[in-house]
């Protein structure tokens, strides 16, 4: 429930100070097709549990929270997406996957705000469709069954409380074997023709509140799926020699993630030089932490330094070798540190200040090919 200020605090605050109020909210709204999550504005939906919902009628809190949505929460009605942009790390075309359904679903969250629903509503509903079946291995549209009840709950998210997403998943798989104009919310009714009377301002909101609760939930997901993925990829280019025609290794194991290792690095030495005062840097301790994190072969990571920098070379399961290397800044025209890449077959004997000869300056760009990262959103 969000009403400004810190959502990660809210969240915390949340869990321990108003347990009535999520089990309230849950049981009140799941049923009705609202998914409960973190978004939910906090003043507005107490009104809503403490009022209408006390005395009125489904109708009258679906037209309340409806209100509410594309009021006080329109703001996280156009940003529900917004976080699966941050998903998928571990593999730019997985990644690029998502970056293209979030296009999609916010082109609905356009057209909602359009009154096109009889558009946004479809699109969302197809989105949700392939993007839980692909992190999930199901469709949240599925039928709830004893084997499944259990899936789309967790003990990290609010959205994933019991009761809440399996809940709702009730209501929007429910099956429409005839042509009806009721204005149900059925998938399983809008996308085979037979609700008629789905378009509604109700009904989008809801898709996109159940989008925004998903987002939540499926980052866990997202990041076994991304490592799976780069598993395989890696599997299929292990071995293989030569470049492609931009001059990139097709073995390139490990490239992409030095990369993210080399670019975090930056950042650190770059902090402790600009900034002396509030940052150290331990090239040790960002070695070890780095390489943990990107899952990098702390063995084939070497380093060395003297009295003007330090350099430091990964070996690539292929045999290649990217360098980075940095000392502090001696220009006048940049407060960065000086920095240099290398990418080659073999290492380098020196360092670049002794001898630049192969090395390539970070003022100069493009980068060469293995240092350039692949273009995320294509």
């Amino acid at each position: 429930m969000n009403e400004s200020g810190n959502h990660s605090e809210q969240l915390r605050s949340l869990r321990s100070a108003q347990p009535a109020h999520l089990e309230k909210a849950v049981s009140t709204f799941a049923s009705l097709g609202w998914a409960f999550c973190g978004n939910w504005h906090h003043d507005s939906t107490v009104k809503i549990l403490d009022s209408i919902g006390r005395r009125g009628t489904p109708a009258d809190i679906d037209a309340a929270v409806t209100r509410m949505w594309n009021d006080e929460g329109k703001f996280w009605l156009k940003l529900a997406p917004a976080p699966i942009r941050r998903w998928g790390n571990a593999h730019v075309p997985f990644k690029n996957v998502l970056w293209r359904r979030v296009e999609l679903m916010e082109k609905a969250i356009e057209l909602h705000f359009a009154g096109e629903y009889a558009a946004s509503v479809p699109i969302l509903m197809s989105q949700i469709d392939g993007l839980t079946r692909d992190l999930v291995g199901q469709t949240f549209f599925q039928n709830v069954t004893a084997k499944n009840q259990e899936n789309f709950i967790d003990d990290e998210s609010l959205a994933g409380m019991p009761g809440n997403l399996v809940e709702v998943r009730r209501v929007f798989s429910t099956p429409s074997y005839e042509t009806t104009r009721s204005g149900s919310i059925s998938r399983h009714g809008v996308m085979h023709g037979r609700e008629l009377d789905y378009d509604t301002l109700e009904n989008s909101t809801k898709c996109i509140v159940l989008l925004a609760a998903l987002a939540e939930y499926l980052p866990p997901f997202a990041d076994t799926k991304g490592f799976e993925a780069l598993d395989v990829h890696s599997s299929t280019a292990a071995g293989l020699l030569g470049v492609d025609d931009e001059g990139r290794l097709l073995d390139d194991r490990d490239v992409r993630e030095f990369q993210g290792f080399a670019f975090y690095l930056d950042i650190a030495y770059m902090n402790a030089q600009l900034t002396p005062t509030l940052h150290t840097f331990d090239l040790d301790y960002q070695v070890r932490s780095l390489a943990a994190k990107h899952r990098l072969d702390r063995k084939q990571i070497f380093y060395f330094h003297d009295a003007a920098g330090w350099w430091l070379f990964y070996k690539l399961p292929s045999g290649h070798f990217l360098v980075l290397a940095e000392r502090p800044n001696t220009s006048t025209e940049s407060r960065n540190p000086d920095a240099w890449r290398w990418d080659a077959h073999e290492d380098p004997s020196v360092a670049p200040w002794h001898n630049a000869r192969g090395w390539q300056s970070d003022d100069v760009y493009p980068r060469t090919s293995n240092w350039e990262p692949l273009q995320i959103g294509t």
